[in-house]
């Protein structure tokens, strides 16, 4: 599927909408784009690594940030496809970086080497939209044709016989469960038996989910098109919110002081524009929205 996240670590921000008014600030901002050596001005997914560097993935490739200079990762350097749709630092090899690509399947970038990883040869379930890696290093990976999980690079479909459709994001939800969040529904699957239950939720007409964030065990986060915000605990709604459709909510993170939002105008984006010490989203248990977009 083709994505437009914008996976923001806690100590960076954009320059986004604001669905409620903060003060008459004028707010320090530096813009990134092409013109300073971003490989694109579409940014989709953006993580830090363990020495401090920024991976943005673009619809062109990744650019690396180091605080100075952008680094280029593109086809040329071994990437299957351009589109990349998020990219995670591995768990147990710090360092080295999961690279979801949409058509290209997954690959795996450490130093100067990138490998690939194919789900199938079928191009539908090569794209993938989430990777996530657990304690025990298997690589959970949510695609256009559902999960696929591997192991030691070996790779095994998940529930086949369950038609996901598009899967957009994957989380832990506890020790034996995870969440799975399709563009349609969310639900709760058993690790240990491979039950799932569905939540009785749903994006709303003409809507999609767009990401989930985990808060606690049994309790998370789902954002959705048309300004949707839905708490689930213990596999039910706990709480709905409403930004109102002037905001698409793209993503949601988790830092120190709750659940923040990312979202965007019905505009193009224009590369980064970076608000300095400022925290902005959803303060979980407060109640207070801010939301977000390029």
């Amino acid at each position: 599927m083709r994505r437009s996240p914008i996976h923001i670590p806690a100590s960076l921000g954009f320059l986004l909408f604001l669905t409620l008014p903060l003060s008459a600030q004028v707010l320090p901002l530096n813009y990134y784009t092409v013109r300073q050596g971003l490989v694109s001005n579409a940014v989709r997914c953006i993580t830090q690594d363990a020495s401090g560097y920024l991976w943005i993935g673009t619809t062109e490739g990744i650019s690396v940030f180091d605080g100075i200079a952008f680094r280029t990762i593109s086809i040329l350097q071994g990437l299957p496809n351009s589109n990349v749709n998020w990219i995670e630092q591995s768990k147990r090899s710090p360092g080295m970086m999961w690279i979801a690509t949409n058509g290209g399947g997954v690959c795996r970038i450490s130093g100067d080497s990138v490998s690939v990883i194919r789900m199938t040869n079928d191009q539908v379930a090569n794209r993938v939209n989430m990777v996530r890696e657990d304690s025990s290093g298997i690589l959970w990976c949510a695609t256009d044709r559902g999960v696929y999980t591997v192991s030691d690079g070996r790779v095994k479909p998940f529930r086949p016989d369950i038609d996901w459709h598009e899967v957009v994001a994957i989380h832990r939800l506890g020790p034996d469960s995870m969440v799975v969040l399709s563009l349609k529904t969310v639900s709760i699957v058993s690790l240990r038996t491979g039950e799932f239950n569905h939540v009785p939720v749903t994006p709303g007409a003409d809507g999609n989910f767009t990401s989930a964030q985990v808060v606690g065990q049994g309790e998370f986060w789902v954002a959705a098109t048309g300004g949707q915000i839905i708490q689930i605990r213990n596999g039910m709604i706990a709480r709905k919110l409403h930004l109102g459709h002037a905001v698409f909510p793209i993503t949601l993170h988790l830092d120190r002081e709750g659940v923040g939002l990312q979202g965007e105008p019905q505009r193009h984006p224009r590369g980064i524009g970076v608000l300095d010490d400022v925290r902005i989203g959803l303060r979980h248990g407060h109640g207070q929205v801010v939301g977000l977009g390029l």
